[in-house]
């Protein structure tokens, strides 16, 4: 369970209960962004749409983290991703959810970032509390990235097959090369 809680200080400090005698606590600074919109607000958005992105094509969290403007085409609706951990670049068709929430990170760029996310970083503390908060919102049972890459690759997966596609294909989409 997760809760926000406003310090008398004005920062908003997340409150991860992990058993009912242990509790962590994420203090974030309520520091103001860009557009005048709270940080700590911008950062919450944009894990989501990390986790909204990463269910959607089964990217890792490097690559979801790491993802820049020109990689997406959304014409053709893919996404290159640069060489993965085994060395070879590969393209995720983008479903259309996964479009909806490049749409919408469109409006939350910055200007001076090639990066999507460019809030987002991979501090683990706040990479927790985000993470959580993100699953959470979007009703994903999972605990982990690690976890949430399984599921995505189970459901893109069901969806390649019944598109028509081989498994060599997926396995080329999800970065598994040898079958």
């Amino acid at each position: 369970m997760i809760r926000e809680k406003k310090n008398t200080d004005g920062t908003i400090s997340y409150v991860v209960e992990t058993s009912a005698a242990s509790r962590e606590f994420a203090c974030l600074d309520q520091a103001e962004g860009f557009v005048g919109i709270p940080a700590s607000r911008q950062f919450q958005t944009q894990w989501l749409h990390v986790v909204q992105l990463g269910y959607e094509t089964a990217a890792c969290k490097r690559e979801l983290i790491d993802a820049e403007w020109s990689e997406f085409d959304m014409e053709q609706a893919t996404w290159t991703i640069p060489a993965c951990s085994n060395g070879r670049a590969r393209v995720v068709p983008l479903s259309p959810a996964a479009m909806q929430t490049l749409e919408i990170m469109k409006t939350m760029a910055f200007p001076s970032s090639p990066r999507v996310f460019h809030l987002v970083t991979s501090n683990s503390c706040v990479r927790v509390v985000y993470f959580r908060l993100a699953v959470e919102a979007l009703k994903i049972a999972c605990k982990d990235f690690f976890e949430l890459r399984e599921i995505a690759a189970s459901r893109m997966m069901v969806r390649m097959l019944l598109a028509g596609h081989s498994i060599r294909d997926v396995g080329w989409v999800l970065g598994r090369h040898k079958f």
